[in-house]
């Protein structure tokens, strides 16, 4: 991802390399165990996540404006902004409506802080996040088994 400073041949947008990544990724299979570990406090939901080394991933689209934090190590993030590499510490607020392909330099852990006064995962996933039927993961994480098409 290093490279990318410009859209691949034949993309005419970011969404469209991240939706390549995605439906290219979701072909493989998914071994990955996403070690996660969910918060409260105050009207608040923290999601914390250990991405391990090399790692590539595609984020789900969030529907709310959110705190995005690096807490170790660096991962690599493409979205519509481009290329960008994060080393913890790092905070970005999050902007809704943007999916990112991610890719783990070293182990990552980070977190994504959102306001909700629900503590039921499947309730934050709707009220936070843009429904998506192929996900690979389910809202706490866990690999689920997706129907070839």
């Amino acid at each position: 991802m290093n490279a990318l400073t410009q859209l691949p041949e034949g993309f005419t947008s970011p969404g469209e390399v991240v939706k390549f990544f995605q439906d290219e990724l979701t072909k493989l299979p998914q071994t990955v165990v996403f070690h996660t570990k969910h918060h409260f406090a105050n009207g608040m939901y923290c999601r914390e996540l250990l991405i391990p080394k090399n790692v590539l991933a595609v984020g789900k689209c969030h529907k709310q404006e959110h705190l995005f934090m690096v807490l170790q190590g660096t991962l690599k993030v493409f979205s519509n902004a481009g290329v960008q590499e994060f080393t913890a510490p790092a905070i970005v607020v999050s902007q809704p409506g943007i999916k990112r392909v991610v890719y783990a330099v070293d182990d990552v852990v980070c977190a994504v802080v959102h306001k909700t006064d629900n503590t039921n995962l499947d309730d934050i996933e709707e009220e936070v996040m843009e429904k998506e039927l192929f996900s690979a993961y389910d809202s706490s994480n866990n690999l689920k088994v997706l129907e070839k098409q």
